[in-house]
């Protein structure tokens, strides 16, 4: 029983033995497959890579072979037009050859941009002289004394410049700083002018007004106002365009009424002048009317307003509007109408100040010329 424990014993151990074995096989047999798996597994990745690049490399292939195609027919045919062309200049000759290149200008050759503009200046000179001419010819103005004078008949009493004050009441201020100026040696000699035919009876009462507005005729007025106040006499500025009133632009604080209101009986004549400290001489302002001037001047009020003022005063200037309508000639109180009338105007509008103050109805003593 002993020995048969003993041959169970060994026979068990050679079981195991044997099943070591097996074992051990077994998995030698799993890791050479697991290796084989993971070989053929690289090859068919390695494969589908090879098969992908082999499929780009023929669209590639297919790619170029067409691009090939299409340039051996642009080829072919710029072949064949060559050798037409070649043919063809076997067949024409050409009549000429070139002898030399062409040498590239320094300046264009045309248009002739000096010769253009030589051409321009000389016509334009010749249409602007003409214009010149043309305009000098229509210009039928007067210019000078003289020629005013052989126009018009009446004696130039005086030729004024332009003063440099661009309002009127500069022009007072400028005849006081500068009295040896050439403005106010011209308003002397106009005054000497107004005068000196005169000597024992000098004129009293002195109307100063202009074909046109806008010609002098205020600055006249106000200038000689000025220079008889220098002689110390008693001067009196009547206000006469009772519509545009231009003497309010000189002394804005002309009360109201004026002229007006001494024709109609509320005031004297004392009572609506003015005295401006700044001035010195006594000013009738002419009020704000519909109604013409003509209408007034013309009236008995008016005569008697003349007759009082030469009774008050050494001098009386009216400031009348532009083309003053005289009394009809043989008035019944004529003698109490101004003695002289100035006919104002700017050299350029003396043909214009010569036709219109041909009409006037009372005798001119002489026109005072603007320059």
């Amino acid at each position: 029983m002993l020995s048969g424990l003993e041959n169970g014993t060994a026979s068990a151990a050679a079981f195991d033995a044997w099943a070591d074995r097996i074992v051990r096989q077994i998995r030698l047999d799993i890791a050479e497959s697991d290796a084989q798996w993971q070989a053929l597994t690289a090859s068919a990745q390695t494969l589908n890579q090879q098969i992908a690049q082999q499929g780009e490399d023929l669209i590639s292939l297919q790619q170029l072979s067409r691009e090939a195609e299409a340039t051996r027919s642009l080829y072919e045919h710029f072949l064949l037009r060559l050798k037409e062309t070649s043919v063809q200049q076997g067949i024409q000759k050409a009549d000429g050859r070139v002898l030399s290149h062409a040498v590239v200008p320094f300046s264009p050759f045309f248009p002739r941009k000096t010769h253009i503009m030589t051409l321009a200046l000389i016509l334009g000179a010749i249409v602007g002289a003409g214009i010149v001419l043309l305009r000098e010819m229509r210009n039928d103005s007067l210019r000078t004394a003289s020629d005013l004078e052989a126009e018009t008949g009446h004696v130039v009493l005086g030729q004024i410049p332009l003063l440099p004050g661009t309002a009127r009441k500069n022009v007072l201020n400028y005849l006081s700083d500068k009295p040896a100026s050439e403005a106010a040696e011209a308003v002397r000699n106009l005054r000497t002018s107004l005068m000196l035919p005169h000597v024992r009876t000098p004129p009293q009462v002195i109307v100063s007004t202009s074909a046109l507005p806008g010609e002098g005729k205020t600055t006249t007025a106000l200038a000689l106002a000025h220079n008889l106040l220098g002689l110390g006499k008693k001067v009196l500025l009547i206000d006469g365009d009772m519509r545009r009133s231009t003497l309010q632009q000189s002394f804005s604080d002309l009360p109201g009424g004026g002229i007006l209101s001494v024709l109609s009986g509320a005031q004297t004549l004392q009572q609506a002048v003015h005295r401006s400290p700044d001035f010195g001489a006594d000013i009738l302002a002419g009020g704000n009317d519909c109604h013409s001037a003509a209408d007034h001047f013309a009236s008995e009020p008016f005569e008697d307003l003349i007759a009082e003022a030469r009774a008050t005063y050494d001098a009386v200037i009216i400031d009348t509007p532009p083309y003053w309508p005289s009394p009809t000639p043989g008035s019944s109180r004529s003698s109490q109408m101004p003695s002289s009338l100035l006919c104002v105007g700017t050299a350029p509008e003396n043909n214009r100040s010569k036709r219109r103050y041909g009409s006037f109805a009372i005798q001119i003593s002489g026109l005072p010329e603007w320059f």
